[in-house]
């Protein structure tokens, strides 16, 4: 972990800041952030959990301890509490096992678990700010529930809850589980995969010949950068008649405009129960 400051030992799991609280959620999701090489791997996840040297290599705090702030905790404030270190040091050791990283990531690909937040970000979408809110839990519950039973787990829920699921509910969630079902089937294909990287050489080669003609159009930090001197008007070689015909027909377009009529302010009026 980046910079853990252990000075109140009797602290909660919770780590309080100045203005803030960061839950185990949140520092987990910090964590992950810091992983950006996609690879979460034993040697990564070992990297996580490396929170008794007080950082790790590939922290910023170790090359800049005085003005390091952290991106994404809250305030940029230290973690602090001895019990949250021994916390997350505990779950860190369990997830750097050689058979937790080879299934949280085999073959040193996260794609597994990509699919995996993508269902479960559209039951609980970032830009709604469910974490907070009680039904945060059942969200994350219900894109797990979803990647192990499909679209079943909706009948299954009704049952527990003593609810009958319908003829009609049961039809569309079985509908739904197949066309699953099909597409794994059809993308686990040569046929597909050989067309997909076709089509994926052939989208680059096309990208690299436009941007050869015309230069790279989407790119990070990419924007239009033009000289001020090459936006300039020079006005003297238009000529006298274009000039007053172009503004003949500004001005006959700015007097087509009705003029502003602002809206008159009504009489204030005091509320007396006998008039009204």
């Amino acid at each position: 972990m980046e910079k853990f400051r252990s000075e109140t030992p009797n602290s909660s799991s919770k780590c309080d800041t100045e203005k803030g609280i960061c839950t185990p959620g949140d520092i987990s999701n910090h964590l992950n952030r810091r992983n950006a090489s996609g690879r979460f791997g034993e040697k990564k996840a070992k990297d996580l959990s490396a929170l008794r040297a007080g950082y790790s290599a590939w922290c910023g705090f170790k090359e800049n301890p005085e003005t390091y702030k952290h991106s994404s905790l809250p305030y940029g404030k230290d973690l602090v509490g001895n019990n949250l270190k021994s916390a997350l040091t505990t779950i860190f050791n369990d997830y750097s096992t050689d058979v937790v990283a080879d299934k949280l990531a085999p073959a040193l690909n996260s794609q597994r678990n990509e699919a995996l937040n993508s269902v479960v970000g559209s039951k609980n979408p970032k830009i709604r700010f469910y974490g907070v809110s009680e039904s945060n839990d059942f969200r994350v519950a219900y894109g797990v529930a979803q990647i192990n039973l499909r679209y079943e787990y909706v009948n299954f829920t009704l049952e527990e809850l003593n609810i009958e699921p319908g003829n009609f509910c049961v039809i569309h969630n079985q509908i739904m589980t197949d066309k699953v079902q099909k597409d794994k089937i059809r993308k686990c294909n040569t046929n597909f995969k050989r067309r997909r990287s076709q089509l994926h050489s052939q989208n680059c080669s096309q990208t690299a010949r436009k941007e050869s003609k015309e230069g790279k159009t989407y790119e990070t930090g990419i924007a239009i950068n033009l000289e001020p001197t090459s936006l300039a008007i020079n006005f003297s070689s238009i000529p006298a008649e274009i000039q007053a015909t172009v503004q003949a027909m500004s001005q006959e377009i700015e007097n087509s405009v009705p003029k502003f009529t602002p809206r008159p302010f009504s009489k204030y009026l005091n509320y007396d129960r006998e008039t009204f």
